[in-house]
């Protein structure tokens, strides 16, 4: 097992070694590019979420300070109403529901990116970038043992060789190359191929379907059939089965009358009975029987009387 892992390791190195390559080559033809305000709103994002993950594993105020920013520029921002027009406007049952439905949407506030750490991170995209454009560096880093490793250990090669953090230290001490550029990639990797995993997923599922009926369902696309789903019309249409038949005065208090026969001390005999429905219906029967035997509906009357006429 020994060797094995050994083995594997100097498998990792050499890849490393192929991948800072091909990074530093990527580098030098100076296809970066220039972002537009999409791409840097989204960095921005990234950056942030990096910055994050990274400042929680250092445990440093130094460290953190060099990452994130801490003002009140991303604060969360709760809504507030006065007591007053809490009181006329809204219901307990309405008041409640508002403060739920906002503590769900209040999952904290956004962390803002230092500009130093917004910096790294494009650089560190740009090294993802780098590796992912061809098929043969991307089936190097993703076919490797340990393929965050790699990528983590190929940007910290790069900005070794590059030389331009290497005396940046925090206020600690602390390497920031060594200690905090590790954090950085390692939390990047993870979220680029999240993404792109369930990117490759799509594809593959639509390919053994032929070419989709509809368009395919992305995450994007997803999100608004949730918020423009059939549930509610399904609702609406499970409630609305027909229009509620009126009932007339007699079939109504027959019913309630119906409902009054049962009492405290006759439930538990009725719904102790071997056929409890039966008994019930029974019941109702001989009562009405004895109550009102002398009804007969105007039909019923009708056809009686004409046969006695005939009779007669």
């Amino acid at each position: 097992m020994l060797e094995v892992k050994e083995t594997r390791e100097d498998i990792d190195i050499t890849t490393v070694v192929l991948l800072v390559e091909a990074v530093n080559d990527y580098m030098a033809c100076g296809e970066e590019g220039d972002e537009d305000m999409a791409l840097l709103n989204i960095l921005c994002h990234i950056a942030g979420h990096c910055g994050k993950s990274a400042a929680k594993k250092r445990m440093c105020p130094p460290c953190t300070a060099l990452l994130v920013k801490d003002d009140n520029g991303g604060e969360s921002r709760q809504i507030q109403l006065d007591e007053e027009q809490e009181r006329v406007s809204l219901s307990d049952a309405v008041l409640v529901a508002w403060r739920q439905f906002t503590e769900m949407h209040n999952r904290g506030k956004l962390t803002k990116p230092s500009d130093f750490c917004l910096n790294i991170v494009r650089e560190i995209c740009f090294m993802w970038r780098a590796l992912m454009c061809t098929d043969e560096t991307r089936l190097l880093l993703l076919q490797a043992n340990s393929s965050c490793e790699v990528f983590v250990k190929v940007v910290t090669q790069v900005f070794v060789d590059d030389g331009q953090l290497h005396d940046t230290k925090c206020e600690a001490g602390h390497d920031f190359v060594g200690a905090v550029v590790p954090s950085l990639a390692r939390a990047l990797f993870n979220t680029f191929t999240s993404n792109y995993v369930k990117e490759r997923n799509s594809e593959i599922h639509s390919s053994k379907h032929g070419p989709p009926l509809y368009p395919v369902m992305t995450r994007d696309r997803k999100k608004l059939a949730k918020l423009q789903g059939r549930k509610p019309k399904q609702f609406t249409e499970i409630l609305n089965r027909g229009k509620l038949t009126k009932p007339p005065d007699f079939c109504l208090n027959v019913v309630r009358e119906i409902c009054f026969m049962c009492t405290e001390e006759t439930r538990l005999l009725l719904l102790q009975a071997n056929s409890s429905c039966e008994v019930f219906v029974r019941v109702v029967t001989q009562v009405f029987i004895v109550g009102v035997q002398n009804f007969q509906c105007p039909a019923c009357r009708r056809g009686k009387t004409g046969t006695k006429g005939r009779e007669e």
